[in-house]
């Protein structure tokens, strides 16, 4: 009886070996891929993109901002799908995407992403504010104008602020920046996936219905 638990446990244990050799395999396939850099997605010819890390550049995305909010028609009623619930129109919508480096500490954000149909501006917060923004109380000189241009946006009735997973993203830019006021000024915020479901609702599976005499026929092929 011992020969069978002996000969499974190693089978168990081949597997084990084998598994591991092959996320090792896996692991060194991905870092072997090549890397996206920010030169490459700068160099698109398909997109017009902004690197937002300098006073210069900090400005035309100011602009950049004021032209859009000023070249809004009027507030209309928007597009409805019922009385009470409106969706974001693509033209008066902006894309907000953050990301940060994971560690087993708390990162803070290093680029919000900001982008209209047209342009996508690709902001380094770790470039243009403080090291430790965290710990902050007064802002910079750069910080001030970063701050008023990006007010400007999050508190615009007009404009709709769309992404996903965004509650995460908007916590993590109040815990990484606290002294920018503007962002906690958000006026107009949606999270996709839910408004997927809601457009799009998954079909619901349909219950098989038994009726009364099929269980009596049931209960009587019972021997």
């Amino acid at each position: 009886s011992k020969a069978p638990k002996e000969e499974k446990k190693n089978r168990e244990n081949n597997k084990k070996e084998t598994k591991k050799k092959e996320k090792k395999m896996k692991k060194k396939e991905v870092c072997q891929l090549e890397y996206l850099t920010i030169d490459d997605i700068l160099n698109s010819p398909t997109e017009k993109i902004l690197l937002v890390d300098s006073s210069s550049t900090l400005h035309q995305f100011i602009e950049h901002v004021q032209s859009f909010i000023s070249s809004l028609p009027p507030p209309a009623s928007p597009f409805s799908l019922t009385t009470s619930t409106t969706i974001p129109r693509p033209k008066t919508s902006w894309g907000l995407d953050c990301e940060w480096r994971p560690s087993r500490n708390d990162s803070p954000i290093a680029t919000l992403q900001l982008s209209t149909r047209a342009t996508s501006y690709l902001l380094d917060l770790q470039k243009m504010c403080q090291a430790d923004a965290s710990q902050a109380t007064e802002k910079t000189a750069l910080e001030t104008e970063l701050d008023d241009g990006l007010s400007q946006l999050f508190s615009s009735k007009e404009v709709q602020i769309i992404g996903f997973g965004i509650l995460q993203d908007l916590e993590k830019l109040v815990v990484s920046f606290p002294h920018l006021q503007s962002l906690k000024l958000f006026s107009s915020c949606w999270d996709l996936p839910p408004l997927l479901r809601y457009l799009y609702p998954p079909p619901q599976t349909k219950k098989k219905n038994v009726s009364k005499n099929d269980d009596d026929d049931d209960d009587n092929n019972v021997n």
